[in-house]
């Protein structure tokens, strides 16, 4: 596996960052307090690993579940959405961008595994581009609606993207992001208090819970960067963005008992990020406008 060490940060190009675990590559910026994997794979490996044909079988396996999560996100979306098209980033198999067809003028997408393109094409007849979205070139063509679900914390530089979102979207254009709450979620302060008071039950993983990338298949997801709320509004902030919404993002995909559960998880935290402004939940929900 191909690596590369980063002496800089990436949201804020500080160059003062501290290592917070060694034996997992953990890092974090003192000026920003991102925090992030250090070293990490190049995208030609991340790509590979996420080419591969069996990568997206659970999602085959469990597509009509996976239809009420997309539903789910795109009657948010429909809440704070601009009138007009939408480019859905990091897409997938393109369920998403299927559902969402008769809610906009137009719909695009873009993908970087191309066993999820050739998939959305069999199953959706969808033409999804192939890149990353810094490499797209969309001429001059602009989008009214973004989104980057779950996409931001697989990206190499993460502030890269950012600007290429607020170049191509239209004047007061919506961007809409969900990424894991790794770091401060109830989950990643539990785990993270286990593993300070000496437990051995997931001595595989350090601090917050958060592994060591491994492109063996014994991860499943390739995370780079671990945000918090507070830093990913500085940074959309910083990059020209104005936030109008920031939630949680109900990413659960279950059925019957297990899915009341989930439910009740959910509305639980929705509560207290309501009443105390505190987020615990596993996931982070921002909307941000583009600001003129």
């Amino acid at each position: 596996m191909g690596e590369k060490f980063l002496t800089k940060c990436r949201l804020c190009n500080s160059s003062l960052l501290d290592i917070i675990d060694y034996e997992n590559n953990i890092s974090r910026c003192k000026s920003c307090g991102y925090i992030f994997n250090n070293p990490y794979p190049s995208f030609e490996d991340i790509q590979e690993y996420y080419s591969k044909p069996t990568k997206y079988a659970g999602w085959m396996e469990n597509i009509n579940i996976r239809e009420k999560l997309w539903r789910r996100r795109l009657n948010l979306v429909n809440k704070f959405k601009k009138p007009g098209n939408i480019l859905d980033i990091g897409a997938g198999i393109g369920q998403f961008l299927y559902l969402a067809k008769d809610h906009f003028s137009e719909t695009c997408g873009t993908e970087i595994s191309k066993s999820a393109i050739e998939t959305a094409k069999d199953m959706y007849s969808l033409d999804i581009i192939e890149g990353t979205i810094e490499s797209i070139n969309f001429s001059s063509k602009k989008f009214d609606n973004i989104t980057l679900f779950h996409v931001l914390e697989h990206v190499e530089e993460p502030q890269a993207v950012l600007k290429k979102c607020n170049n191509i979207l239209t004047e007061s254009g919506i961007l809409f992001i969900a990424v894991p709450n790794d770091v401060q979620s109830i989950k990643a302060r539990l785990k993270n208090l286990v593993k300070i008071i000496g437990g051995r039950n997931i001595s595989s993983t350090g601090v917050y819970g958060l592994s060591k990338i491994m492109l063996d298949g014994s991860v499943d997801e390739i995370h780079l960067s671990h945000f918090t709320t507070h830093v990913l509004k500085v940074t959309l902030n910083r990059e020209g963005f104005k936030i109008i919404d920031a939630s949680i993002d109900p990413y659960f995909v279950s059925s019957g008992f297990r899915h009341l559960v989930q439910n009740i998880y959910f509305f639980g935290h929705l509560i207290i990020l309501k009443l105390f402004n505190l987020n615990l939940y596993d996931t982070i929900w921002i909307v941000a406008e583009k600001e003129c």
